[in-house]
């Protein structure tokens, strides 16, 4: 199955040899400086989600389109019907967009669109903004966008608050938690 990872900015140059080493293999096709595509099963993702400290979520099966259908145009792309829709629980429909942000994409807009479609195409699905049992990610950089169900998200509130000097042996060359986690990985 292939997945899309987006990892988070920080330390750009430690995030490819975590990931070969968390998932045993080297045929990762970056497509850009943190966004990568893989072929793995799904324990290894799971073992990935545990392990990593620079994930922030992977996309199941994401199908690739031109970033203008999902942002410009009034209507849903043809593409998004090759998105598998899961058939139980409720959704939330998200878009996040990277790179330039001297572009105003109103995310909002772009979320109730691909929303919609998911209702139309699977009147069953009911929509939870605050409690959603899956998530359908659009992401659009350069002139690319990639659309699918979430496969698993890594929130990181229970290690940031953790700053050096809130440790219990404070040096001034104490690292950063998340720092610390990647390069233990």
């Amino acid at each position: 199955m292939k997945y899309l990872m987006r990892f988070a900015k920080t330390h750009k140059n430690l995030i490819a040899p975590e990931l070969e080493t968390i998932l045993e293999q080297t045929s990762i096709e970056w497509l850009n400086d943190i966004v990568a595509l893989v072929s793995t099963e799904q324990k290894k993702i799971e073992v990935l989600l545990q392990l990593s400290s620079s994930i922030k979520f992977i996309i199941r099966n994401p199908v690739f389109l031109p970033r203008t259908q999902i942002v410009d145009s009034k209507q849903i792309p043809s593409e998004v019907r090759y998105v598998k829709v899961d058939t139980s629980g409720p959704f939330v429909a998200r878009y996040y967009h990277l790179g330039d942000k001297k572009e105003k994409y109103i995310a909002e807009t772009i979320e109730a669109k691909l929303g919609s479609w998911i209702l139309k195409n699977q009147p069953t699905l009911k929509v939870d903004l605050k409690n959603p049992e899956k998530k359908f990610f659009a992401l659009s950089w350069d002139d690319t966008a990639v659309i699918g169900w979430l496969a698993g998200e890594k929130s990181y509130s229970s290690i940031s608050w953790r700053h050096p000097k809130e440790g219990p042996y404070f040096q001034g060359g104490a690292m950063k938690p998340r720092l610390c986690r990647l390069l233990l990985n």
